[in-house]
């Protein structure tokens, strides 16, 4: 018997899926009836069976979208779409990122977050690529197309049949990172043989550039040079102010550096581990460092950890009045000689050390400290009714000479006593002495009352 649909029965249908039915009325199956996309919120028309066996929102299949969807998909992306006129979503557009790379995708893939392929390679492989297509005066893209899709070339030209591999580390040794197992190192190797292989059966030439020789600009530079010039391709100059690298990446950290008050001179952004000129606003100071880094730390000069001179060390020892003995500077945290001015004192000490001591040489600081000390003693023997009589202080566990301006009795007390207000024992006595008196009238007292 057929089944009898209705609105309830069709709602308990549409519970499991992304679908509402939100016509009011059911009359049969053939008939057009309002939906409303639970994802999208699109409300279109569509047959009752159409829909209950299997048919879905048209508009997330992408059978409903305009140009002012497709830009709408671009702004929340962070991309800006080219193209005019909408062709399709699954038809190819023009669109560019944020950092000025172009190139052309469905506005489906674009929807489904897949970005910009530039800025998803690895930006050495895009310094290779500027400086191929800086020297020769061809583009270089990557490509599937050259070996029938069987495998891909980082970059390659058709016009010179030349083609470009950048060989990062992982070709050369096995690490975690990209093989699990040594299986996959040796499969990695394999593919390399046999890409290598592919390259001479369809008379492409390849270069392939080490990691060793694009450690910096100049390197990879004149190794790509070297061996075009073995190939016979004429070559043009090349200026490297011209490459883009991640410019959204270098305004962030312009930006970031502002309220620190450093400057980034740099105008090519590379990597987070890749050194770029800063300068302090305050001192004026300029020095390379990473991305990173600077993250984390500020002006080295601000800091003083900018590494010092044998200069410095002269210029040291004359503020402490010292004289800097020592024929070479090692580091600071490394014991130096030194020679003081006042009382011809020689010691070693590390430079660190030096800003520690109260004139720079020990003997002389301590003479100071012992000084002050001793007008210390003065001023506690004032407080507790003594006279301190020691020539000098040595330190608080020795025991100084005192004198009691109530009883006149001299004695030996350390300092640390007679801070705790342990003074005179003569006074001491006659003060326990008193209350043994006034205790024992007390007691006596009590006696004749009882």
């Amino acid at each position: 018997m057929r089944k009898k649909y209705s609105v309830e029965i069709i709602n308990e249908i549409m519970e499991d899926r992304t679908v509402n039915f939100i016509s009011n009325v059911y009359t049969k199956l053939s008939d057009k009836y309002k939906w409303q996309c639970l994802k999208c919120n699109h409300i279109w028309k569509a047959s009752a069976s159409n829909v209950i066996n299997g048919s879905g929102c048209p508009k997330c299949a992408g059978f409903c979208y305009t140009m002012r969807d497709v830009h709408k998909i671009a702004r929340q992306t962070d991309f800006k779409c080219l193209s005019k006129e909408f062709l399709g979503m699954t038809k190819k557009h023009k669109w560019e990122c944020k950092d000025g790379h172009i190139w052309h995708t469905s506005p489906l893939r674009i929807k489904n977050r897949q970005g910009c392929p530039q800025c998803h390679t690895r930006i050495t492989e895009e310094r290779c690529r500027f400086v191929f297509e800086s020297l020769t005066r061809h583009k270089f893209p990557t490509t599937w197309a050259a070996f029938s899709k069987k495998m891909q070339l980082d970059g390659y030209c058709k016009e010179l049949k030349l083609a470009f591999e950048y060989q990062g580390k992982q070709h050369y040794e096995i690490m975690p990172y990209f093989h699990r197992t040594e299986q996959d190192f040796i499969s990695q190797q394999d593919r390399d043989k046999i890409k290598t292989q592919l390259c001479l059966e369809n008379n492409i030439r390849k270069i392939d550039i080490p990691y060793t020789q694009a450690s910096d600009n100049q390197a990879l530079e004149t190794f790509i040079k070297e061996q075009l010039f073995q190939i016979d391709i004429p070559l043009y100059e090349i200026d490297w102010k011209e490459f883009i690298g991640k410019p959204s990446k270098l305004k962030f950290l312009k930006d970031m550096l502002k309220s620190r008050n450093i400057d980034c001179l740099s105008t090519t952004y590379i990597r987070a581990k890749h050194k770029l000129l800063f300068r302090c606003g305050v001192c004026e100071f300029e020095w390379t460092t990473t991305p990173s880094n600077i993250k984390r730390h500020g002006c080295p000069q601000c800091a003083g950890k900018i590494k010092k001179t044998l200069e410095d060390m002269h210029d040291l020892a004359q503020r402490y009045n010292l004289k800097f003995m020592s024929e070479q500077y090692i580091k600071h945290s490394v014991k130096h000689k030194w020679k003081c001015l006042i009382c011809n004192h020689v010691f070693m000490i590390p430079p660190d050390s030096i800003k520690h001591e109260i004139s720079g040489c020990h003997k002389c600081s301590q003479r100071r400290f012992n000084h002050k000390r001793t007008e210390f003693m003065h001023k506690l023997g004032e407080i507790n009714n003594l006279i301190f009589l020691s020539d000098q202080y040595i330190n608080s566990r020795l025991k100084h000479k005192w004198k009691c301006l109530i009883c006149e009795t001299i004695f030996m007390k350390r300092p640390t006593d007679v801070q705790q207000g342990k003074s005179c024992p003569a006074c001491s006595k006659k003060s326990w002495e008193t209350r043994r008196k006034n205790a024992e009238k007390k007691l006596l007292q009590e006696k004749v009352l009882c």
